[in-house]
């Protein structure tokens, strides 16, 4: 039998060319139905929801049951406790943040924290507000809270060295509370934050 030239040739293309049957690997039939089921991320996204709204509920039932004569913490104890949050979560660190601070006086804020105050510090406190805020209907001693907390943070040392460099997340958060506080003000009649207007000039010069 004479091979014509080329003709090896050829029948190595048409094998090249042969579809290549996979067998199907149930193991990634698995993972993608895993990732994909729809039941398994509303489950998870309700379990969140559940978490999220047990740990904000706590810190208000905290915030309710103050007496406003708490005995201010020092500078060293605040720095101790803002140190052993450092590692949490993040709901879970918004939690713990806004306990350190029910457990300041406000108008004690500028003294305990003082020079330590800086971009992050004052990223992780008002986005912690934000999210306690973040509830249908923000209840009038959470917005007092509020008020008081960003009144008494802008009077701390180095507060407009560190709103300048706070991350945009920030400055939509300090938008929002700002925007609760005035609405409540204007609803309620309220006359008690008279220093509002400069709290929001503060806070958005340069926004």
């Amino acid at each position: 039998m004479v091979n014509l030239p080329g003709a090896e040739d050829q029948t190595d293309r048409e094998a090249d060319q042969q579809p290549i049957s996979v067998s199907p690997d149930p193991e990634w039939d698995i993972v993608g139905e895993s990732c994909t089921n729809p039941s398994h991320v509303n489950e998870t996204n309700t379990q969140n929801r559940l978490v999220d709204k047990a740990l904000r509920d706590a810190v208000i039932q905290r915030l309710q049951v103050q007496d406003g004569k708490i005995p201010p913490i020092t500078p060293s104890v605040f720095q101790t406790r803002w140190i052993s949050i450092a590692k949490l979560k993040k709901v879970e660190k918004w939690k713990a943040i806004l306990e350190i601070f029910s457990d300041i006086p406000s108008e004690a804020l500028p003294s305990v924290i003082g020079i330590k105050l800086d971009a992050l510090l004052l990223d992780e406190i008002i986005q912690a507000l934000d999210w306690l805020c973040d509830t249908e209907a923000p209840s009038s001693k959470i917005l007092d809270f509020t008020y008081k907390t960003l009144l008494y943070l802008s009077q701390v040392p180095r507060f407009y060295c560190g709103l300048l460099l706070v991350s945009d997340e920030t400055i939509r958060a300090v938008h929002i509370l700002l925007e609760l506080l005035e609405n409540h003000a204007s609803d309620s009649q309220d006359t008690k934050w008279k220093e509002l207007p400069q709290l929001k000039e503060k806070y958005t010069t340069g926004f």
